[in-house]
């Protein structure tokens, strides 16, 4: 069954870049909050901008509102981090879709535990931390240095297509970026 979900993390599109995630091995990892639906919803918010609108009053209102309600968002979400205090993990490259979520490491500062967590935050919403139950799969990448693969445990199919909506963003942003340094 592990390598059937390793094959369809290594298949589907990702998110290849700086994020900030943590392992966390535990033998009864945590139960999928909502925290982490309201993560990608506010993050698909935050990153939502509107650039084909004709101008007009009615389309400078309706950027207004949404301009307003992103505001409103960003001081929610600065409450949130004042109030937690938690340190956020530190970024580190990874590959992250809806079925996983991997990453390289030294062998010498990791620790075995085929269940845990994985702890993300994602850049647009700082202050939503979540983990997402998993199992660890681990592969010697290089001498000293081994690629560590997080495969989530079943998510819901709306956290799922939640997920794999962020991830299609993130990709079609890359591919916008690079087109225009060209």
């Amino acid at each position: 069954m592990t390598a059937a979900l390793l094959r369809a993390f290594v298949d589907t599109v990702a998110f290849e870049g700086p994020l900030a995630t943590e392992w966390r091995g535990s033998a009864a990892p945590p139960t999928v909050n909502g925290d982490v639906a309201l993560a990608f919803a506010l993050a698909q918010q935050l990153g939502e901008e509107r650039w084909d609108a004709p101008d007009g009053p009615d389309v400078q209102t309706q950027s207004l509102r949404r301009l307003e309600a992103k505001l409103n968002l960003c001081l929610m979400l600065l409450g949130r981090v004042l109030a937690s205090g938690q340190a956020s993990p530190l970024r580190q490259s990874v590959r992250f879709n809806a079925h996983g979520l991997a990453w390289r490491q030294p062998a010498t500062t990791f620790t075995l535990a085929p269940r845990g967590s994985v702890r993300i935050v994602l850049d647009e919403v700082p202050a939503l931390p979540f983990e997402l139950p998993s199992t660890l799969a681990v592969r010697v990448s290089g001498p000293g240095e081994i690629e560590c693969v997080a495969l989530f445990d079943p998510l819901s199919t709306e956290l799922a297509d939640a997920i794999q909506r962020y991830v299609f963003r993130a990709h079609r942003r890359r591919v916008a970026e690079t087109r225009g340094t060209r």
